[in-house]
C-alpha cells in the first residue's frame, strides 16, 4: 500500500511518501521518497527513515507475536 505523510523534525519539514510492495516488509518492498522544505535531503537522512520503519515494522510484528 502507499502511505503519505507530512513530518517535522529538527525544526524541518519533510514530506515523505512510502510504497510498500510486500506485507512481510522487508528491505526489498520498501519504496521511500523523502523531499525536505527546500527539496533536498541527504541519502544518509533517507536510509535512516527506510531503517526506522523497518525497525517499527519489526517491533510490531514482534509484538502482535507476542514474543
Amino acid at each position: 500500500g502507499l502511505v503519505g505523510s507530512e513530518m517535522c523534525i529538527r525544526d524541518r519539514i519533510y514530506d515523505a511518501t512510502v510504497y510498500i510492495s510486500d506485507p512481510a516488509l522487508d528491505a526489498r518492498s520498501l519504496s521511500v521518497t523523502v523531499r525536505s522544505s527546500n527539496g533536498v535531503i541527504s541519502s544518509s537522512a533517507k536510509r535512516e527513515i527506510e531503517n526506522a520503519i523497518l525497525s517499527k515494522a519489526r517491533q510490531l510484528r514482534l509484538k502482535a507475536l507476542d514474543l
